[in-house]
């Protein structure tokens, strides 16, 4: 369902936006290649003839703080910035493949977003699963370097 959705949405984007544009690929169009359930939420890894991008529909407000702001990706920094469409909601993207105009066409666009995305969903489980870790609160991190006892009630 969600991956209708954000397929729909694009389409009008393209349509609306994008279509003509010489920063698009006129060899491709908008796709949902894969849709998957992760740690945060859902990820939809989308072609468009102007980016590859994946996106993450976090489950809550602590579920995307929980991740990183960037993630390194094919030896390059790859920023997460969130945004919210109407229809869509909040959701958090990151830029796959930024120069689409390397592709012959949808299928080449399709196999290079499919393994992209494979990769990027294994950063974002590994990343979910390390933050997953208890880390010390600010708090208790002070008192041990303070040399205070930390309190045995996480309440305190």
């Amino acid at each position: 369902m969600l991956a209708g959705e954000v397929e729909a949405c694009f389409r009008e984007i393209h349509r609306d936006v994008f279509e003509g544009d010489p920063v698009s690929n006129p060899n491709l169009g908008v796709e949902v290649v894969s849709a998957r359930e992760a740690g945060p939420g859902p990820i939809v890894v989308l072609v468009t003839p102007w980016t590859v991008n994946a996106m993450i529909f976090p489950t809550d407000v602590a579920a995307e703080e929980r991740l990183p702001a960037t993630f390194r990706l094919a030896g390059a920094a790859r920023r997460v910035l969130a945004n919210e469409i109407e229809g869509l909601g909040r959701y958090l993207s990151v830029n796959l493949i930024p120069d689409v105009s390397i592709f012959a066409d949808q299928d080449d666009a399709r196999a290079a977003a499919v393994e992209a995305g494979e990769m990027f969903t294994a950063l974002v489980t590994a990343a979910w699963e390390e933050s997953d870790v208890e880390n010390p609160s600010r708090r208790d991190l002070f008192k041990h370097l303070t040399g205070r006892p930390a309190p045995t009630d996480p309440a305190t």
